[in-house]
């Protein structure tokens, strides 16, 4: 049985005993999460919601049959949230941060009430430090959704403020959502920038965050003593060397593919696989890469087997089963290429009209380096994975088979 831990409500700060500063915002519909979860099985999820105490009567009343099955918390203002959220954090397997806390609190609030006896009050306030900064290292293991909101009416700046969330927090995903925009309309972002959008589909969403919580992720075995080992008797020296000239030529061809402009960085994302010869292996691109990695830093990947990629010389590509199994099911090609996003270099850099997801399989999305993902079904030779990219086996020029 899983322990999720759910904020919701405001996170409010202390101007004294009585008066308090929060935000508008509730979170509404994290509490009818907590209640969704709690609908599978008493066996399944157990969720643990937590609350400010001016709220608690009202959510209590929310939980209707539920009740006995959400372990339902209260807090009383920002430090005492903080206060739970660390001690819950080492000893849940999820949480959804999806309370509206007051990030700016006063730095020294009144004792007792706030006097009277002048028509003007000067209050300092200070930036709180971020709660959700501290829970995946707390946990690592821990599967952390964030939330941001917005009031831009700009759906591109909401998702680079999720997206700096997620790469603050090292959040699995984040919810996010502008009131200009209105609140029904919900945007997950992952750890890969991709985007899943809900319009008015609050069912849609639980499902997909479930999907998260629940999703199951491939490990990485170093094993040095692996690295393959070529006798000098046996003429593998031009084959393995020209499966390093493919690997370069790949990421040549496609390089202008993998850098993506992201929170005022230059990232690269994607991957290449080649084939090694005799059933040696696979030389896959890294997990960490430079915008000018090449087949000198590409990983041997050896084998895969109960959801461990072994590999010779370090961590490949999240997406090295996947790619490796997309070759695998085209003998005929002589790489893989993954790339996010929709390029438009296909007519520049191969001289051929670029791929159309209304032509070519589309599937739906699932984080990288998760089972949902590495498992799948391979439609065809190409496809494109909602709101990620394409994956795409070539042949020995680049070009999509």
């Amino acid at each position: 049985m899983k322990r999720i831990l759910i904020t919701a409500g405001s996170v409010y700060a202390k101007l004294d005993d009585n008066k308090i500063v929060s935000n508008r915002a509730r979170g509404t519909w994290a509490v009818e999460f907590a209640k969704w979860l709690a609908s599978w099985s008493s066996k399944v999820y157990a969720p643990i919601l937590l609350v400010p105490d001016i709220a608690a009567r009202e959510t209590r009343s929310q939980l209707e049959q539920y009740a006995y099955r959400i372990d339902l918390c209260t807090h009383t203002g920002y430090d005492d949230y903080r206060r739970q959220c660390v001690q819950l954090a080492p000893v849940v397997d999820a949480a959804i941060m999806a309370a509206a806390v007051t990030n700016w609190i006063p730095e020294r609030p009144f004792v007792g009430k706030m006097p009277t006896d002048t028509d003007r009050q000067l209050i300092s306030f200070i930036l709180a430090p971020r709660v959700i900064n501290k829970m995946k290292a707390l946990n690592p293991k821990l599967t952390l959704i964030g939330c941001k909101l917005l009031f831009n009416g700009d759906k591109a700046a909401l998702v680079d403020a999720a997206y700096h969330v997620v790469l603050a927090a090292k959040c699995n995903a984040v919810v996010a959502n502008d009131a200009k925009l209105g609140l029904r309309s919900k945007y997950v972002v992952h750890q890969d920038r991709a985007v899943s959008t809900f319009e008015n589909d609050f069912k849609g969403l639980y499902e997909h965050l479930r999907l998260i919580i629940d999703d199951v992720h491939y490990q990485t075995v170093v094993d040095k003593a692996a690295t393959p080992c070529f006798d000098a008797g046996i003429d593998m020296y031009e084959p393995i060397v020209r499966q390093h000239r493919l690997f370069d030529h790949l990421t040549n061809t496609y390089r202008s593919a993998f850098v993506s402009r992201q929170d005022g960085v230059d990232r690269v994302l994607g991957a290449v696989a080649v084939r090694l010869p005799n059933n040696i292996g696979y030389l896959v691109s890294p997990r960490e890469k430079g915008q000018q990695f090449s087949a000198q830093n590409a990983v041997i990947v050896t084998k895969i087997k109960d959801q461990i990629v072994y590999t010779s010389d370090g961590k490949a590509s999240l997406n090295a089963p996947l790619l490796i199994r997309h070759l695998d099911a085209h003998p005929n090609a002589q790489g893989v290429v993954h790339y996010h996003g929709d390029w438009d270099g296909w007519k520049q850099e191969l001289g051929i009209p670029g791929l159309d997801d209304t032509v070519y399989p589309v599937v739906a999305y699932a984080p990288p380096g998760t089972a949902r993902d590495n498992e799948r079904t391979i439609p065809g030779s190409s496809y494109k994975i909602q709101g990620h990219g394409w994956i795409i086996a070539v042949d020995i020029n680049g070009r999509p088979l």
